[in-house]
């Protein structure tokens, strides 16, 4: 599979701006590049491996932090949105 896609633009929510550290933001971002798909099941994991191989579509993650919070990372239309799990996201 090519593990080649690009983040295009990268959004960071205030929320989690305000709530996790940056390094556990740019983990899961360096998780995301390798095609780590954190805890999506595997059916979700599946269609991301294959946007990534057809280089379109909408690909997405999740993932928690030590403390347990879920968040979400999503690619789609040439943008990379990092948010809180449920966040309402301004288009």
């Amino acid at each position: 599979m090519n593990k080649n896609f690009k983040l295009g633009k990268i959004i960071i929510t205030e929320k989690v701006c305000e709530m996790f550290w940056y390094s556990t933001i740019s983990n899961a971002l360096a998780k995301y590049l390798r095609c780590d798909w954190g805890i999506v099941n595997e059916s979700d994991a599946s269609k991301n491996d294959y946007a990534v191989k057809i280089g379109a579509g909408k690909i997405f993650a999740c993932y928690r932090t030590f403390t347990g919070r879920k968040f979400w990372i999503v690619t789609e239309h040439n943008k990379t949105t990092v948010s809180l799990a449920g966040e309402e996201i301004a288009k």
